[in-house]
C-alpha cells in the first residue's frame, strides 16, 4: 500500500481538524484533563521542505517549527500535506494569529481545546494574550497584547446538533426537494459518475413497482441519438430534475447530454425555473462545469479531489441519486465504515479483502488472465458493470492486468456455460453468493406432474437456486476453472455498502501487487485525442 506521511505528536493539530469534523453524538464533561506528558518539541531535519496543497507548491527555506509531541496515539495521516499552509502561516507570523475553535460540548468543556491551545502557545508563542483566564472561556474574548503569537477562542454548545460541516444533510435536503418537485431524476454522467449509483439503485429497488417514488433515468453514457430522443419523448409530460456529474465538465458524452437537457429544462420551466431543478456534482474550485454552476447559481455538491470516478460511489456522486431513489444512504455508509474498520487488519490471515486480492493475483501468475464475476441474483447485474470498470480501469496498464468480465447465472449458463466449462483454461470465477432471500417462493405439487417437477415440490425457489450454484461451482472447478466464493448475508443497504468498500480496497491492494498505480487511467485519453481530431476540435 502507499506510504502515508505523518505528523507526529499532533494533539494540537488534531484539534484544528475538529473545526471541520464535529461529533455531536459524543458528550463531554466540563472537567479539564491533565496533560499526558510534558511538551516535547520535535525538530524536523532539513533546511528546505516542500509542502503541497492541491496544485499549489510552497517552498520553506527554514526548518519547520517545533511540532506537538505527547504520545504516539496523537497522529494525523496527512499525505497531501493539506495542513502545511496552516503551519506556514504560523511560522511566518508578524502579529497575532487568531484561531476560533468551533464545536460542541467537547469544546465547551475544554476537553480537547485546552491541550490544543497549550501546544500552539508553546510552539508559536503565548505573548499574544495576557495570562487571563477569560481567554480560556468559551464565552469570553482573549485580552490581546498585540505581540506575535496565538490568540485562541473557543465557541462550544452543550448538546449541539444544528451545526454540520458535511454534505450528508445537504444531499438529503436536495433529495427531498427532487422527490417533492419531480417524477423523474435524470442523472447525466458516464463511467464512475453513474455506474456506482445505478449499481446500488438496481440492486435495492423494485424496477417493476410503480408508486410515487422518483424514477431514475441515465443519459450522458453514450452518443446515441435514438436513446436520447426516446428519453426526451418519455419525460415530455413529466416533471423532471437533473443531476449532472462530471469533474471537468468537458467529457464529451455527459457534456453533450447536459447541453441538450439544459436547453430542454429552460424551454420547459424558464431559465429561473430550470435553475431550481438542476443540481451539479463537480470539483470544488475548478473545471468547466464548476464555472457553469457558479455562473448559473446551480446548487452544487463537491467531488473530493483525490477520488477518481470509479471509486466515487460513496461520495455525493453516488449518494444523491441513491437518496432520491429512496435508499437509506446512512445505512450504506455505516456498512462501508464497518468494512473500513474490518479490513484495516494488516495480517493477511484475518483480512478477507486482502486474501481476495492476493488469491486473484496468484491465479493470474498461474495463467488465469480473465476473471468472471458471477451472481445468481439478477439485481446485481449492474453491480457487475461497476465492478468491471473498477478493476478494468485500475489494473489494465503496462500490457498487464486481469481482464474483468461478468455473468449472471443461471441465465448465462445457457449461453456462456459451454465455454466456461470447456473453453480456453484462462478463466477463473468469483461468485457473489447471497445467503438469504427476502421474498421467497415455495414450489407447489402438481397432480399430473407433466413437467416432472414434483421432486422439488415443497422446496423454496432459493434452495433450488443455491443447489444450481453449488452444482455449477463443482462442475467448473472440476473442469479447470477455479472459483472464489464471496458470501453476504442478504442484499440490503448495509451489506452493499460493505461490499463496495471491500472491492474498492481489494482493487487498490491488487494494483499494488501488480506493481501498477490503481488510481490513474492514462489510456482513456488516447481515444479522446483521436476522436477530437476527427471531429475537428484541433483545427
Amino acid at each position: 500500500m502507499r506510504r502515508n506521511n505523518r505528523f507526529l505528536g499532533l494533539s494540537g493539530v488534531a484539534m484544528v481538524l475538529f473545526l471541520f469534523l464535529l461529533f455531536p453524538c459524543l458528550y463531554a464533561q466540563d472537567a479539564i484533563p491533565a496533560l499526558s506528558r510534558p511538551l516535547e518539541p520535535l525538530r524536523i531535519p532539513g533546511e528546505t521542505k516542500e509542502m503541497h496543497r492541491g496544485m499549489r507548491l510552497i517552498t520553506v527555506h527554514d526548518s519547520l517549527p517545533a511540532s506537538f509531541t505527547h504520545s504516539l496515539d496523537n497522529v494525523i495521516e496527512d499525505e497531501s500535506r493539506s495542513l502545511s499552509p496552516f503551519f506556514q502561516k504560523l511560522n511566518d507570523m508578524t502579529g497575532p494569529v487568531r484561531i476560533v475553535h468551533i464545536g460542541d460540548s467537547h469544546v465547551r468543556g475544554h476537553l480537547y481545546p485546552l491541550i490544543t491551545r497549550r501546544c500552539l502557545e508553546h510552539d508559536f508563542g503565548a505573548e499574544a494574550v495576557y495570562p487571563d483566564t477569560i481567554s480560556y472561556r468559551t464565552e469570553g474574548l482573549a485580552h490581546e497584547t498585540g505581540e506575535p503569537g496565538i490568540v485562541y477562542h473557543m465557541l462550544g454548545i452543550n448538546g449541539a446538533t444544528s451545526v454540520t460541516f458535511s454534505d450528508d444533510e445537504k444531499i438529503k435536503k436536495i433529495a427531498n426537494k427532487v422527490k417533492k418537485d419531480s417524477q423523474v431524476l435524470i442523472v447525466i454522467g458516464i463511467g464512475g459518475s453513474y455506474l456506482g449509483a445505478r449499481a446500488v439503485i438496481e440492486s435495492l429497488t423494485n424496477k417493476f413497482k410503480r408508486d410515487d417514488s422518483v424514477e431514475i433515468l441515465y443519459v450522458g453514457n453514450n452518443l446515441n441519438a435514438n436513446y436520447i430522443n426516446e428519453i426526451i419523448d418519455y419525460v415530455s409530460d413529466k416533471d423532471i430534475s437533473i443531476n449532472v456529474i462530471s469533474k471537468s465538465g468537458k467529457t464529451t458524452e455527459p457534456a453533450i447530454a447536459f447541453r441538450i437537457f439544459r436547453n430542454l429544462m429552460e424551454n420547459k420551466y424558464g431559465i429561473d425555473g430550470a435553475r431550481k431543478r438542476i443540481f451539479v456534482t463537480t470539483t470544488k474550485r475548478k473545471g468547466a462545469l464548476y464555472k457553469i454552476a457558479m455562473q448559473e447559481k446551480y446548487v452544487k455538491l463537491s467531488i473530493p479531489e483525490n477520488i477518481g470516478g470509479r471509486y466515487s460511489v460513496l461520495t455525493p456522486v453516488g449518494l444523491l441519486p441513491m437518496a432520491v431513489a429512496g435508499i437509506d444512504i446512512d445505512s450504506i455508509m455505516e456498512g462501508a465504515k464497518l468494512a473500513q474498520e474490518k479490513y484495516n487488519e494488516e495480517n493477511l490471515k484475518y483480512n478477507d479483502c486482502y486474501k481476495y486480492a492476493v488469491v486473484r493475483n496468484i491465479l493470474y501468475d498461474d495463467g488465469k488472465t480473465v476473471e468472471l464475476l458471477g451472481t445468481y441474483e439478477p439485481k446485481l447485474s449492474y453491480f457487475i458493470e461497476w465492478w468491471k470498470q473498477l478493476f478494468g480501469e485500475s489494473e489494465g496498464k503496462n500490457n498487464s492486468g486481469i481482464f474483468p468480465s461478468g455473468v449472471t447465472y443461471t441465465t448465462d449458463l445457457h449461453s456462456l456455460g459451454q465455454y466456461v466449462q470447456e473453453g480456453r483454461r484462462e478463466l477463473f470465477e468469483t461468485i457473489l453468493n447471497i445467503k438469504s432471500v427476502e421474498n421467497d417462493i415455495v414450489l407447489s405439487f402438481d397432480e399430473e406432474n407433466l413437467d416432472e417437477l414434483n421432486y422439488i415440490a415443497g422446496k423454496k425457489l432459493s434452495y433450488v437456486n443455491k443447489k444450481a450454484m453449488e452444482g455449477t461451482v463443482k462442475a467448473h472447478v472440476d473442469g479447470g476453472v477455479p472459483n472464489i466464493i464471496i458470501s453476504i448475508d442478504k442484499l440490503d443497504e448495509h451489506t452493499l455498502g460493505h461490499l463496495i468498500y471491500f472491492f474498492e480496497k481489494a482493487c487498490a491492494m491488487s494494483g499494488n501487487i501488480l506493481g501498477i498505480n490503481p488510481f490513474d487511467q492514462p489510456g482513456v485519453e488516447k481515444y479522446k485525442e483521436n476522436m477530437f481530431r476527427l471531429l475537428g476540435k484541433y483545427e
